[in-house]
């Protein structure tokens, strides 16, 4: 099947935050760990021969990093850093406390613009580089529903004109 655009959606690697059993890190000083560092490694080989155009990065260091690495098998591909891509908490799939509903719908509207300003652009081979609860609002806003998302790992989507569709190269 021939898609006219391709989304690559990706979660940062392994965290210190992972390390500690924090269940969603929102707060700075995140990195990547050695185990983290070498996901990256893992997810720029499983990425190599997709022709990325651009990069939609989170602004969290460890979702840089992430994308730095998957970027160099992609020198001539743009790294745009957008705030919205950026962590959140999503009220009925991370938590049950009722406080975070309110957030939670301010984190949705914030990924449903940004993912509306990706795709107004010209470019055809989308990398978004974020996290868990950001690559599922982005799944769902595509129509799509998901469990979750490993560190280090990828969803492949493709726009076939009407609607999008889940590519089977999913990366284990």
């Amino acid at each position: 099947m021939e898609y006219i655009r391709h989304l690559y959606l990706f979660r940062h690697g392994k965290t210190n935050a992972v390390d500690e059993n924090i269940r969603h890190s929102l707060m700075s000083g995140r990195y990547l760990t050695d185990d983290g560092i070498a996901e990256a490694a893992e997810l720029a080989n499983a990425l190599a021969d997709k022709q990325i155009d651009v990069f939609f990065v989170s602004p969290h260091e460890r979702s840089v990093h992430t994308a730095k690495i998957v970027a160099e098998k992609h020198p001539n591909a743009e790294m745009i850093i957008d705030e919205r891509f950026g962590d959140g908490i999503f009220y009925l799939w991370q938590t049950d406390d009722p406080n975070d509903a309110v957030e939670s719908d301010k984190t949705l509207a914030r990924v449903r613009n940004a993912l509306t300003d990706v795709l107004k652009t010209e470019y055809k081979n989308i990398a978004i580089a974020s996290h868990g609860g950001i690559t599922r609002a982005i799944m769902y806003l595509c129509g799509h529903k998901i469990g979750g998302i490993g560190t280090g790992k990828y969803i492949h989507i493709g726009f076939d004109s009407q609607k999008w569709v889940m590519i089977p190269d999913l990366a284990d």
